[in-house]
């Protein structure tokens, strides 16, 4: 939905429906280049309407979660309230990175890249609803659900790696684009299996992930991470990524709109 500023400029939101976790997601897609007001009581209207037709009862949606910028978030009424999560959008620049062609040979995991689809899709299926079972706000995907995201335009499916022992998926990195940017790609996912964290699988991935960007001649590449996730944080921080921007999460209950 677009939502419109003080000024008469739009944003746009995309509403996201989790009912495995009782949660609608507002994410804002784009941003007004000034600081005016959100419309809020618009998108109290249109969450009232969304909801009278998705939740008549008000029994399947019971967190509605909006994701905003950081000077979105000192706006009417966020200021007034308490962030539920914040994430670091990290950006690392590699307009002169020479990328590697021999990458290193792991003894405990080899590292892939599938392209049969439908092993794709399984193998995504299974590694990335372990990998998040336990992170905050993860709703677990459908095989459908992956089917439609690698079918997007921002997808790079060549550049999905897996890190595999046994030939089970015990980690994975999902890279995808900027597509209305110049050459700017995101780590949309990086994560492993609960078992095997601490053997290095993560930055490996995150190294093979960097490689790829760089080999396709991307500008820049960012990520997001908890800001809570100091030890993660560190992790890109030595591989030279920097602070760009803080995202807030708010949560409003679903009798907010009522």
């Amino acid at each position: 939905m677009y939502v419109p500023y003080k000024n008469n400029s739009l944003m746009k939101f995309e509403v996201i429906f989790e009912p495995k976790i009782n949660r609608i997601v507002l994410v804002s897609k784009s941003y007004s280049k000034d600081k005016d007001l959100i419309d809020f009581d618009y998108i109290t209207s249109k969450l009232k309407v969304i909801l009278k037709t998705e939740d008549p009862q008000g029994s399947n949606y019971s967190q509605i979660h909006i994701q905003l910028n950081e000077s979105q978030s000192f706006q009417e009424p966020f200021k007034k309230m308490n962030p539920v999560k914040k994430y670091q959008i990290m950006v690392l620049n590699i307009s002169n990175f020479t990328p590697s062609i021999n990458q290193k040979k792991h003894t405990d995991f080899e590292i892939v890249n599938i392209i049969n689809n439908y092993d794709l899709v399984s193998k995504l299926h299974k590694i990335q609803n372990i990998a998040f079972e336990n992170s905050w706000g993860y709703s677990p995907n459908t095989k459908d659900q992956i089917i439609e995201k690698i079918e997007s335009d921002n997808s790079l499916n060549d550049g999905i790696f897996f890190a595999l022992a046994n030939n089970e998926p015990v980690g994975f990195v999902w890279p995808t684009k900027d597509t209305s940017k110049d050459k700017i790609g995101y780590v949309s996912m990086i994560g492993t299996h609960p078992k095997f964290t601490g053997k290095g699988i993560a930055s490996a991935l995150l190294n093979k992930a960097i490689n790829y960007f760089a080999i396709k001649k991307f500008k820049s590449i960012k990520l997001e991470v908890d800001i809570e996730n100091i030890g993660a944080r560190n992790v890109y921080g030595k591989l030279n990524f920097i602070d760009e921007e803080t995202k807030f999460w708010f949560e409003f209950s679903s009798r907010s709109f009522i």
